[in-house]
């Protein structure tokens, strides 16, 4: 197993991350675990179906077994604490197969959750920029005018012309094709694991064949009447199943996995089963 603690996720860590955006863990999984994280993302992958653009998702049930093994595993926890705090929550693992390229998207830096996400993606494809690595632009998470002053909260996103995945190209914003935005690559091989908020725009493109993901997702924490209405209603446009914690998790004598999920319990989450 590759070595990481919370010791050794420094200050710095949390300091990049909310710089730029997202941390780079190369080789966190060992070959034999990338192998078995393959194994289990195909059976997951049999029991699920592609969508009009060709993604292919697995079945909520039939990622049990894999939820488990991740959101159990200390590298996993020790990422979402080191960036949300020790009472993150666990919000979902997913098994995406992407067919195609992905255009710039990202939720809005002035209009997002009020409390952080996290999203922590293993990527089982080497993947380039030739062969549709994740793109990024570093800081486009957060627009840092309103965090430096309050006054700004209600300021344009200057990259919101790419933010919705709608953009019609045909009238490109600052009249640039996508593909020749500025960015940076995060180029991977089976075993890295990259960690970013959706609100930091990314995309792919030059894609070779599918790339799979499985993304492992956590929430920090809402407290403030604010996070938690707004908590709520993310779970409400999410089928009201989107923040409601798995109840073998709950259940579990897994201290780490209560402590997980308690929170969400506490604000009125209700477990649900598989």
């Amino acid at each position: 197993m590759a070595a990481l603690s919370s010791r050794s996720l420094s200050r710095d860590h949390f300091e990049r991350f909310r710089a730029f955006g997202f941390l780079v863990f190369r080789g966190l999984f060992t070959p034999e675990e990338t192998r078995d994280l393959e194994r289990q993302f195909d059976r997951v992958m049999e029991s699920g179906n592609r969508d009009a653009l060709g993604i292919g998702r697995g079945t909520d049930a039939a990622t049990a077994q894999l939820r488990l093994d991740l959101a159990s595993d200390s590298r996993m926890q020790d990422i979402a604490e080191c960036v949300l705090g020790d009472e993150c929550q666990f919000m979902s693992v997913n098994c995406t197969a992407y067919a195609a390229d992905t255009p710039w998207h990202a939720a809005s830096a002035v209009v997002q959750w009020a409390s952080r996400v996290l999203k922590i993606a293993i990527y089982l494809d080497p993947l380039d920029v030739h062969s549709g690595c994740l793109r990024v632009i570093p800081g486009s998470h957060r627009n840092s005018q309103r965090l430096l002053d309050p006054r700004w909260s209600l300021a344009p996103d200057p990259l919101f012309g790419i933010r919705n995945r709608d953009v019609v190209w045909d009238n490109p914003p600052w009249g640039l094709a996508p593909q020749e935005v500025p960015y940076m690559p995060l180029e991977t091989q089976p075993g890295d694991v990259l960690a970013f908020p959706e609100d930091l725009l990314h995309c792919a493109f030059e894609s070779k064949g599918p790339r799979r993901q499985i993304s492992v997702n956590f929430l920090e924490l809402p407290r403030t009447e604010e996070q938690i209405f707004d908590a709520k209603l993310h779970n409400a446009w999410g089928g009201g199943r989107l923040l409601r914690p798995p109840q073998d998790f709950v259940d579990s004598d897994d201290p780490s996995l209560r402590r997980m999920t308690h929170g969400l319990v506490a604000l009125g989450f209700e477990p649900v089963a598989d």
